[in-house]
This record gives structure tokens, sequence and C-alpha cells, in this order.
């Protein structure tokens, strides 16, 4: 599991804009390696600047999400850790309770 392998996918999801899908990289990750390590960030909504409110990532990207940008690191209220399933499945449970 390394780094570059992640950032290769992102590579080749990148648009003609500039954007890049980490769903579709995350995705390919998972299933390239299955026992990855994911973090999962929340941040408060009012207090975005730069990011988005909710960033599943393998935890091996971690610092190179945060060294693009350190404002990325304001307003985190929340940060766990765990297999890309469960991260994943963490976070439709908090979306399902906020609707609810």
């Amino acid at each position: 599991m390394t780094l570059e392998r992640y950032m290769e996918m992102l590579e080749e999801t990148k648009t003609e804009d500039g954007w890049v899908s980490a769903r579709t990289a995350n995705l390919q990750y998972a299933e390239e390696f299955p026992n990855a390590r994911f973090t999962l960030l929340r941040r408060e909504n009012n207090r975005i600047r730069i990011g988005f409110s909710t960033f599943i990532c393998p935890t091996v990207y971690l610092e190179s999400y945060f060294s693009v940008a350190e404002a990325r690191r304001e307003g985190i209220s929340y940060q766990t850790e765990g297999d890309f399933a469960s991260i994943t499945k963490e976070h439709y449970d908090f979306l399902a309770e906020r609707e609810a």
C-alpha cells in the first residue's frame, strides 16, 4: 500500500478541468489493497474555507492532503480510521441520522 499508487489512481480520475474523483480512487484503492486503512474527517460546515465537510481517503494520503493547503486542517470536528467498509458504513449511518 503506497502513497504513490494512490496518487496514480487520483491522477487517472482527473478531468480536463483538473478535478479528481477521490471516491473513484478510494474504491479502486480499497479493491487493490483490501487491508488498507482509511481516514474519515468531518468539519464544521460554518468553518470550511478549503476542502469538504466530509472527506475519506487512505490514511497514507492524509499528510499529502493537508500539505497542499494547510487550511484544510481547520474546523475538523471528528476524525476516525478503519477499513474502507467500516468507514463508508459509518459515513452513511451519519448521513441517515442527520436526515431522520
